[in-house]
């Protein structure tokens, strides 16, 4: 095992725990990893910024956005309202 094969292996070990123990925001945690293997010259920048251009992440990207801004203007709660009904438990929820 080479030198870069085992410190890729320990930072991405470290940030899964960071991740698990919620240390910090997910989102700083994994730009600081993505950062610490690019100044460390283990990932190229062309590398590190191709992921960037895929359409699938940009596609997560974008549902994000839309999810919070639905989050926030309260339409997700009327819509579970709706859909479960405002019963007074799980059973009544369902049959409504």
């Amino acid at each position: 095992m080479t030198f870069e094969i085992g410190f890729v292996m320990a930072v991405v070990f470290i940030m899964l725990i960071c991740l698990v123990r919620e240390i910090a925001r997910p989102d700083f945690i994994v730009f600081t990893a993505l950062a610490v293997l690019l100044l460390s010259g283990v990932l190229a920048p062309e590398d590190a910024l191709r992921g960037f251009a895929n359409e699938g992440m940009l596609t997560v990207a974008l549902l994000f956005i839309i999810a919070g801004a639905i989050k926030q203007s309260g339409m997700l709660n009327q819509v579970v309202t709706k859909a479960l009904g405002s019963g007074k438990g799980p059973k009544k929820s369902l049959f409504q």
